[in-house]
Parts: structure tokens; C-alpha cells; sequence
């Protein structure tokens, strides 16, 4: 048992946080004060925690620091590094893109918005692959679709087939689509 020295109020050791890595020795607030000293703090001081926030991420996921992520955001000009738009176009901050795996894993390549980070790199790795997509988009083949043959594409007008069942008068569009507990006839 502990006594909290805010709210003067004997608790059980499991109230309180543990003093850094110790298991026997406890911070003198419990954990419900602790958290509204925390917050007040981080109210009070709302630029600082977000500044700490952001540097405890980018330490913790990069291994970088605040400056180190400006001065690589310095050097791209302050754009995405693959589509070269400004990051006050963006809501979030730009996203910091590394390798997850080969001979260059864990390399910090560079900064890019979300578009360009989940939607381009995340899913094509492989360089070679992404220089074949490059060119594939840059070529053409010289045949070129004549423009009396070039329609709209329209949407389906055609309905679908209803087929009735004898399952309990279940109309369903196809009968393999009934879940097995339907199929069963009573």
C-alpha cells in the first residue's frame, strides 16, 4: 500500500507506475493523478507535446531526428520526392520512405505523401519492375483505336435471373449462393 501525495488517498501498489525500469520502487502519484498532471501539462503546453510526440515517432519508427527529418525535407524543396507537390497542399505531414527489405533494408529513401507512399511504393518494391511499369506508361505501340469505334462504356441494363427455390420461398439470384444452413430442407 502507497499513499498517492496528491490525493493523499492509500492505494495498492498496482495504482501506481512503476519508477523507470524498477519493480520496487513506484512514482508518488497514483495513476489517475499521474494522468491529470499529464494532462493539464500537455493542455498547458500544447505546442511542446506535439513537438515531443513527433520527435519520440520519428526516433522510435526511423532512428531520426526532427532536424534530420527538415533537412531531408529541406533538400526535396518541400515536396514529395516522386510527385513533386508542395506539402501544404497535404493535411498530414509528408511520410518518411524506407526499405522493408533486400540488401537496402531499413535505408531511408526519401519523403512522400501518402498517395505516393501506399499507392506507389508500398505495393512495387522491386526497381526493376517499377522502370518497366516508367516505360510501359511512356510507350505506345503506334496503332491507334479510330474514333468512330471508340464508344462510351454504358452501364448494364440487363436484369437478374431470379430463380424460386422450394427452401422455404427464398428468392435468391443463384441457387449456389444459399448458405448452408438454408440449403438444409426441414
Amino acid at each position: 500500500m502507497k499513499i498517492c501525495k496528491i490525493c493523499k488517498i492509500e492505494k495498492p501498489l498496482d495504482c501506481f507506475y512503476p519508477r523507470g525500469n524498477s519493480k520496487v520502487y513506484f512514482k508518488s502519484y497514483c495513476k489517475e493523478c499521474d494522468s491529470e498532471r499529464a494532462k493539464a501539462w500537455r493542455e498547458k503546453n500544447r505546442e511542446q507535446a506535439l513537438t515531443n510526440s513527433r520527435a519520440g515517432e520519428l526516433r522510435r519508427r526511423y532512428g531520426i531526428t526532427i532536424q534530420q527529418y527538415e533537412e531531408l525535407l529541406a533538400k526535396q524543396n518541400y515536396c514529395c520526392a516522386i510527385c513533386n507537390r508542395n506539402q501544404s497542399v497535404f493535411k498530414t505531414r509528408l511520410a518518411v520512405d524506407h526499405c522493408h527489405s533486400g540488401p537496402n533494408a531499413g535505408s531511408i529513401r526519401g519523403l512522400l505523401c501518402n498517395n505516393c507512399n501506399h499507392r506507389l511504393i508500398g505495393k512495387h518494391t522491386d526497381g526493376s519492375l517499377l522502370r518497366k511499369m516508367a516505360d510501359y506508361v511512356e510507350s505506345t505501340t503506334g496503332l491507334y483505336v479510330p474514333e468512330n469505334m471508340v464508344k462510351p462504356k454504358r452501364k448494364s441494363t440487363r436484369k437478374k435471373k431470379i430463380v424460386k427455390t422450394d427452401i422455404g420461398g427464398i428468392d435468391v439470384p443463384e441457387v449456389g449462393s444459399l448458405r448452408r444452413s438454408q440449403r438444409r430442407i426441414s
